[in-house]
């Protein structure tokens, strides 16, 4: 590449819609097929408000990751409780990846063991 930085380091805002909206459709995908055994789901008003308020956090992430770590768990522990197919943690994942990027390796540890729980959910019911 011509620059002496790579595109996404130019455009951080780009990148940054890029991963709300991969992590929006996936959340949706993974509400509406999670399960066991996989069922086709009719998502509600309630699923898209979550999916669209906990993907949209994300866009802040690289500014304030500890709040929007504890914003997406809270709106997933509120959705969790709130509907039968348990709590998505996607939008959480991202919130602690970015954690783990920004403040280096031990903060990614001392986040580990909510990653450990969160991925039983994404797996299917808590």
């Amino acid at each position: 590449m011509g620059g002496d930085q790579a595109w996404w380091r130019r455009y951080p805002r780009v990148v940054d819609v890029a991963v709300v909206l991969v992590a929006l459709f996936l959340t949706l995908g993974m509400m509406r097929f999670a399960g066991r055994p996989p069922t086709r789901r009719v998502l509600g008003p309630v699923d898209y408000g979550y999916a669209a308020a906990a993907c949209a956090v994300l866009l802040v992430r690289r500014r304030w990751p500890v709040g929007v770590l504890v914003v997406t768990v809270l709106l997933a522990v509120a959705h969790g409780a709130m509907r039968e197919h348990g709590p998505q943690f996607l939008p959480g994942q991202v919130a602690l990846y970015t954690i783990a990027v920004a403040r280096g390796g031990r903060a990614g540890l001392v986040a580990r063991p909510y990653g450990r729980w969160s991925g039983r959910g994404v797996r299917g019911r808590c």
